[in-house]
């Protein structure tokens, strides 16, 4: 069986208030009678804060990051969205196979 895990990194623990600051996803594939999933593919995009929303400098020191890095190297947060939409749907197929599969 084919699937993906997703991870976010966050600015903060309020997603009222705390921006998106990385998304990563795995591809994996795993037969029955297997314990341990081969692994497919890597994505990982750091996301350009919102100007609206914050950052911790806690979140960001636990990731390893400056505001500076997020701002300079980040992609806006549709293109990350879309970047991994494709990501999706390279390893698992279209929107209406992801059910029980992310």
């Amino acid at each position: 069986m084919r699937g993906v895990f997703i991870d976010v990194e966050t600015g903060g623990l309020d997603p009222k208030v705390h921006a998106l600051t990385q998304m990563a996803a795995i591809a994996f594939d795993l037969e029955p009678g297997q314990t341990k999933p081969q692994i497919l593919d890597v994505y990982q995009e750091i996301v350009k804060p919102d100007k609206w929303l914050a950052m911790s400098e806690g979140a960001l020191s636990m990731q390893n990051r400056t505001m500076d890095v997020v701002l300079e190297s980040g992609n806006e947060e549709q293109e990350v969205y879309r970047n991994l939409v494709c990501f999706l749907e390279k390893h698992i197929g279209p929107a209406d196979q992801w059910g029980g599969r992310i």
